[in-house]
């Protein structure tokens, strides 16, 4: 929970050896012995390292060097602890050869988008289906190396829809197929940002690092609404010009769908 210190799973724990051990999910948990486990665990199918606190930091390095451990891995999931502060790596130069991951599917960071970028630039995902990051820092987002990677994945260059959401601290930037039925078996690249309410950073979601925008250039289904799961903050001194510029980067759109508040507020401007 936030605020509370992080539970430290001592070094005994699984008696530092776990050869058959198939998921492992650890939430705001400090364990400084995971390297070690993780080494001997390698029928992993399923690892989640979420909300990882500042106390057990483990850089993109380090994360690269483990997973080659598990051949049989689909679900990865990163995700750090939100803090005013997020621990961002000193920038690195990748190793000339990347990790290959050959059974991963569902890959989920959560974090800064250095440390996405760093890691993205040390691995292979040939058949990778479902991709979402989570940025908690604003601002411009250089992903140029995460665009790389997703430029790898041969499932993602049919994407030709995007749908975007706005909640109250997220916007949501989701993008999949229209020609793959039905939509759960159905590639999907996601990109959430946070963003304060009162700057309507949001609006500039889509004016990532401009690599990234190549991806949204063959979309020719727009959707465009709030969050279904929760009510978005509307300023009324959002200009016409700022809705405009979430439109830029779909040139190629055929399909345009508006609802709730923020699809009212893009029909206006249209």
């Amino acid at each position: 929970m936030d605020g509370e210190p992080p539970l430290v799973l001592q070094d005994s724990f699984l008696g530092g050896s776990a050869p058959c051990l198939r998921s492992l999910r650890l939430h705001g948990t400090s364990f400084p012995a995971l390297q070690k486990l993780l080494l001997s665990a390698s029928n992993l199918v399923n690892l989640e390292l979420l909300t990882i606190p500042v106390s057990a930091y483990i850089s993109p390095g380090a994360i690269s060097t483990l997973l080659p451990s598990f051949p049989r891995l689909e679900v990865f999931y990163l995700g750090f602890q939100l803090l005013s502060m997020d621990p961002r790596p000193a920038i690195q130069h990748p190793p000339p050869t990347r990790v290959d991951l050959p059974s991963l599917t569902r890959f989920w960071f959560s974090g800064p988008n250095e440390y996405l970028d760093q890691l993205a630039a040390r691995i292979n995902t040939p058949l990778l289906y479902e991709f979402e990051m989570v940025f908690h820092n604003r601002g411009d987002l250089d992903i140029s190396q995460a665009t790389e990677f997703i430029d790898r994945v041969e499932k993602f260059k049919t994407l030709d829809r995007a749908e975007v959401f706005f909640s109250k601290k997220m916007a949501s930037l989701i993008l999949s197929s229209q020609k793959e039925t039905p939509v759960v078996t159905c590639p999907i690249l996601a990109m959430r940002s946070g963003y304060n309410p009162s700057e309507w950073e949001v609006l500039h979601l889509a004016q990532v690092d401009s690599s990234f925008t190549t991806l949204l250039s063959s979309v020719e289904r727009l959707d465009i609404s709030k969050d279904p799961y929760s009510s978005p903050i509307l300023e009324d001194h959002v200009e016409n010009l700022e809705w405009l510029q979430l439109l830029f980067p779909f040139p190629a759109v055929k399909d345009l769908y508006l609802s709730g508040v923020p699809g009212l507020n893009v029909a206006r401007t249209l």
